[in-house]
């Protein structure tokens, strides 16, 4: 078993699961983080449309695509 798993942790490519699951939702996920929904709710409201996705994903998701870094201070 420990072999197997050691093959598919080598055979794993990250770039090929970089589009994700929740990549067609974009806007629907940004309009809930808008109106201040969690990520648990965002997650429980995809399982009753018939998605499951971890409140966990939601975060990630939503970080990398709706994360505004803020600007840095002027040094006068």
């Amino acid at each position: 078993m420990h072999r197997r798993l050691m093959d598919d942790a080598t055979r794993y490519d990250p770039a090929e699961h970089t589009g994700g699951i929740l990549g067609p939702y974009r806007d629907v996920l940004l309009l809930q983080r808008a109106k201040f929904m969690s990520y648990d709710l965002i997650a429980a409201t995809f399982a009753r449309k018939g998605l499951k996705i971890s409140p966990a994903a939601v975060g990630c998701f939503c970080r990398r695509n709706f994360m505004v870094l803020p600007e840095k201070a002027s040094s006068r």
